[in-house]
C-alpha cells in the first residue's frame, strides 16, 4: 500500500471502530431494547390510537345525547377530558337509574376513560353499596317509577349515613329555576357538562 493509502486508512479507523462499538453495545443490549424499549414504544402508540377513539366517542356521544334531549352541547370538554386522563383513571363511580338501558353509553365513556362504574337501580342498592364501598363520585337520576324525587331521596339517605361522596344528578329535564339541590356537588341534562362536573369533582379532591 502507498503512503497517501495508509494515511486514508488511518483516518477512518476512528469512524470503523465507533460502528464496532456501536454495533457490539447493539448486541450485548439487544434483549434489553427488545424487552422493553420496542413495547415501550408500542404502549405509546396503542394509547395514542386509543385516546383518539375515545376522543371520537366523547364527540358522537356527546351530539346524539344533545339531539335526543333537544339541548346545546360544548365539545371544549373533549380536551379537557384528554388533559386529565389521570385524574380520571381508577376512579371509582357509583351510578344510580333504574333504566339501565338509558345510560349505555355514557357508563360507556365513563369506562372508556378507565373509571370503575358500578351500577344501582334501587336507592336501596346504593345505600349498601355506600356503606361497604368506597366511592369517588355519586351519579343519580331523579325519577325512578312513579317516585318523581328518588334522587333527592338517595342524597337524603346518604346525608343519614354521613357519607362525605360528592353527588351528581344526571336528568332527563332540566328547570334551571329550581337550582341544585341542597348537598349536591351538580345537576345537569346535558352529557358534556356531567363529564365537566365530574372532572371539577375529581380535580377538587385532588386539591
Amino acid at each position: 500500500m502507498t503512503e497517501d493509502m495508509w494515511i486514508e486508512l488511518i483516518k477512518i479507523i476512528p469512524s470503523i471502530l465507533i460502528s464496532l462499538i456501536g454495533v457490539l453495545i447493539f448486541f450485548i443490549l439487544k434483549s434489553t431494547i427488545i424487552e422493553k424499549l420496542l413495547p415501550s414504544i408500542s404502549e405509546i402508540k396503542g394509547l395514542g390510537i386509543e385516546i383518539k377513539l375515545v376522543k371520537e366517542k366523547i364527540e358522537s356521544t356527546v351530539k346524539s345525547k344533545a339531539a335526543e334531549h333537544d339541548v346545546d352541547y360544548d365539545l371544549g370538554v373533549i380536551k379537557r377530558a384528554e388533559k386529565n386522563l389521570k385524574a380520571a383513571k381508577d376512579k371509582r363511580v357509583l351510578w344510580v337509574d333504574d333504566k339501565i338501558s338509558s345510560i349505555k353509553d355514557e357508563v360507556d365513556i365513563y369506562r372508556s376513560l378507565k373509571m370503575n362504574i358500578d351500577i344501582s337501580t334501587t336507592t336501596e342498592d346504593a345505600i349498601e353499596k355506600l356503606l361497604n364501598f368506597d366511592y369517588d363520585l355519586v351519579i343519580t337520576d331523579m325519577v325512578r317509577g312513579e317516585k318523581t324525587s328518588a334522587g333527592i331521596e338517595l342524597l337524603e339517605e346518604k346525608k343519614k349515613i354521613n357519607n362525605p361522596t360528592n353527588l351528581i344528578f344526571y336528568i332527563g329535564s332540566l328547570d334551571d329555576d329550581k337550582g341544585i339541590p341542597t348537598g349536591a356537588f351538580g345537576i345537569t341534562n346535558r352529557l358534556d357538562e356531567l363529564l365537566h362536573l365530574t372532572l371539577d369533582c375529581f380535580e377538587r379532591k385532588i386539591d
